[in-house]
């Protein structure tokens, strides 16, 4: 098993010469194989190891035990040992919780303070492998769930998952190992011990080796996944705009997309949008489908405050920020800053058309000269005379396919009461310059800095 097990790890990656390895070393037959076989290998693999044992203030007597054994098992390496007391029930208590979820929360932040970054070495095998799988496949996972735990995990290392149960009791009395078992291991109250004392000794009565088979089935899909999720990666890449923590898919390529690869790279998205694809479920991708082939403007909300959207051709993941009202007079000569809209506005007066780059408006001086220009947000209502007549200035947005994003935050210019342009694309025949235009106002409009 020894050597089954240093095979493993150097074929998987799981460690590089002269690092530290931290072990959870709880003292119970799996973590206990684990930690002799690492110890004995730490010359071949050129490795240093330290032991963390975690005291989950649960069980008493039997819990001092555990940790004066792992601590005695540490000494006899002769490798760093280091002791947590976590008040799990507290815990569990206070974050609103099950015990095993707050148990397994404190025990990885506990082996992460002692291993200050470096690799974590914990006992899982294929018999946990297998329960995993099932388990996930219970609730109805997908692929990426259907893979189990991986034998590297980012600081997560898993040298036993080449490892059956009973091959890890077996190196145990072959070499004369001290452990202690977990009596709550053996009560049939949680979904886990249900599955482990129960459904996997049916399954392993009707087909012997299942656990071995479910195992060697997720590393299979564990390699199937990590290529279309890398197809995802690089699809996504070709699809999409990013401005910031906004991302903008292509509803067109998306379409043309195999169904099972559209669907990676709209959670690929979805996550990366959210910073993470924890709670995300089937609900949420059916939901962004559907956005497909409805009408621009179309939404549904997702987790963490994200709402993916329809516009136009495109699909659009961000974090809405709701648009507050601003109406700021702009002086001629000045530069007014208007931090709702993002953009900064200069407002001059010449006698002739001004050539300076950027975006601009230009209007007849004349018809403004004893008239305010004021910058303000856009109001239900809002109308503007163009050369066909007056017309809602939301009708002319839309018409213009303008993302309902922008048409929120697009700013309004007023020569007293009349609406004189919109952004800088529209301007009222009110206030456009003519033939006979001999002297102009130019303003400008510049992105705030920063934004």
């Amino acid at each position: 098993m020894r050597e089954k097990v240093k095979n493993y790890i150097q074929s998987h990656q799981l460690c590089t010469p002269g690092e530290t390895i931290t072990v959870g070393l709880s003292a119970g037959a799996d973590s206990t194989a684990l930690f002799h076989i690492l110890c004995s290998l730490r010359e071949e693999l050129n490795i240093r190891i330290q032991a963390v044992h975690v005291d989950h203030m649960l069980r008493g007597a039997d819990a001092q035990a555990d940790a004066m054994l792992a601590g005695n098992m540490a000494r006899q390496a002769g490798v760093p040992f280091f002791l947590f007391h976590c008040d799990v029930a507290q815990s569990a208590k206070m974050g609103h919780m099950g015990v095993e979820e707050a148990g397994r929360l404190m025990r990885y932040d506990a082996l992460r303070k002692a291993a200050r970054g470096g690799r974590i070495a914990v006992a899982h095998h294929q018999d946990d492998q297998a329960e995993t799988v099932l388990m996930h496949l219970c609730r109805g996972s997908g692929m990426s769930g259907l893979v189990g735990m991986r034998p590297r995990d980012g600081d997560i290392i898993r040298p036993l998952l080449c490892c059956r149960k009973e091959e890890i009791l077996a190196y145990c009395r072959e070499n004369e190992l001290i452990w202690h078992e977990d009596a709550t291991n053996y009560e049939a109250d949680c979904a886990r011990n249900q599955f482990r004392l129960q459904v996997m000794p049916l399954l392993e009565e009707i087909y012997p080796g299942a656990s071995q088979h479910i195992s060697s089935a997720a590393e299979i899909l564990r390699q199937e996944e990590d290529l279309l999720s890398s197809m995802a990666e690089e699809t996504l890449q070709n699809i999409v705009e990013q401005e910031k923590s906004k991302y903008c898919l292509d509803v067109t390529a998306l379409e043309k997309l195999p169904r099972a690869l559209r669907r990676r790279v709209l959670l690929l998205s979805m996550a990366k949008a959210m910073g993470s694809k924890k709670d995300l479920g089937t609900k949420h991708l059916e939901a962004v489908e559907y956005l497909l082939q409805a009408e621009s403007g179309k939404h549904v909300s997702l987790p963490k405050g994200i709402q993916a959207r329809k516009e136009y051709d495109q699909l659009v993941f961000e974090k809405p920020v709701s648009q507050r009202e601003f109406s700021y007079l702009c002086p001629i000569g000045e530069v007014t800053r208007i931090p709702e809209a993002n953009i900064s506005v200069e407002v001059l007066p010449f006698l002739e058309k001004n050539r300076k780059k950027g975006c601009r408006i230009l209007l007849d001086y004349d018809k403004i000269k004893d008239k305010f220009i004021i910058c303000r947000s856009r109001k239900p209502g809002d109308r503007i005379l163009l050369k066909t007549g007056h017309k809602k200035i939301k009708d002319i947005l839309i018409d213009a396919k303008v993302p309902r994003s922008l048409r929120e935050s697009m700013p309004c210019f007023l020569c007293g009461e009349e609406v004189a342009a919109i952004g800088s694309r529209w301007v009222s025949a009110q206030f456009a310059p003519q033939k006979d235009t001999k002297h102009y106002v130019t303003i400008f409009i510049q992105e705030a800095a920063g934004t």
